[in-house]
């Protein structure tokens, strides 16, 4: 109604009935405020060292681990894979801290500690509750 008298009804829109729809996604408020802080100085630092850290593991997993593809079908096999490469990979990690002469047994016995606390004491039911927070 209020478009019809516009002088700039030309520049907006060129439909016969003199309306213009503009269609937003659902959750496009979020997704602009996500797009704000990506932009910000704190995230731009934060990203930069994702190709040092998380996409070197990501990318171990696929060039050395067959984890371009997967073998399984289904949910639960493909996560059950999924979890075995990764424990593999982390064991190699622990095995090339032990040969180094690193710190891993500070970091084993660490994590032994844990275990055997939240074990006894917390009645843990699955492994992959134990695991969870490890």
């Amino acid at each position: 109604k209020e478009c019809v008298n516009c002088p700039l009804l030309n520049q907006c829109t060129k439909s016969k009935n003199h309306q213009r729809v503009i269609t937003r996604h659902v959750w496009g408020d979020l997704m602009d405020e996500v797009e704000h802080l990506r932009l910000t100085d704190l995230n731009k630092s934060i990203y930069k060292k994702r190709k040092q850290t998380i996409e070197r593991i990501f990318a171990d997993a696929k060039e050395k681990h067959g984890m371009r593809w997967t073998k399984y079908r289904g949910l639960e096999k493909v996560a059950t894979h999924t979890m075995l490469v990764f424990a593999a990979m982390n064991l190699k990690k622990l095995a090339t801290w032990l040969w180094k002469g690193k710190e891993p047994l500070f970091f084993c016995s660490k994590i032994r500690n844990e275990v055997d606390k939240k074990l006894f004491q917390a009645r843990v039911t699955s492994l992959e509750q134990l695991l969870s927070t490890v």
